[in-house]
């Protein structure tokens, strides 16, 4: 992690803390108290439009979660991008901070499906809870919930 670039060194710490997070075998996450961050409200949002007009909250989603694709590392980096990793497929995601939301792009490398998603935040701030699909569908697949259960990316393990 070379480079001064802000941009290349959230994107390179993004990379480092993913791969770190399925190396350190994620997916046995057990049961954990959920991380609930500073400022977490009950009015969340429930639609994906309401959470797009809504301010953005620094931090909001990063953290490490216990999904329903397996263990989960969000980041989201100081340009509003947001990167992650989960352990179903070897996934990926990538995506943008938009208002509340995170809406995004995601892909498994075991098998080489893609498609893209978002998430909100849950009502209570200890989790999210959003929809996925395949290709350019960003619902059409289903549900993805998830419980935060630490807000600190470096112990994801």
């Amino acid at each position: 992690m070379r480079d001064s670039h802000p941009a290349r060194r959230d994107q390179e710490l993004t990379r480092a803390l993913a791969a770190a997070f399925v190396v350190l075998g994620a997916a046995a996450c057990g049961a954990r108290t959920p991380a609930v961050p500073p400022g977490a409200s009950t009015a969340a949002p429930v639609t994906l439009e309401e959470a797009r007009a809504r301010p953005p909250r620094a931090g909001l989603f990063t953290g490490c979660y216990d999904t329903s694709f397996g263990a989960m590392l969000l980041l989201e980096n100081t340009d509003g991008t947001v990167m992650g990793s989960y352990v179903h497929g070897d996934g990926e995601l990538a995506g943008r901070v938009e208002g509340q939301a995170i809406v995004f792009r995601w892909h498994e490398k075991d098998s080489g499906a893609m498609g893209a998603g978002y998430f909100l935040p849950r009502p209570d701030g200890a989790g999210v809870v959003g929809r996925w699909g395949y290709g350019d569908s960003i619902d059409a697949g289903g549900v993805w919930t998830g419980e935060r259960f630490s807000s600190d990316v470096e112990h994801c393990k």
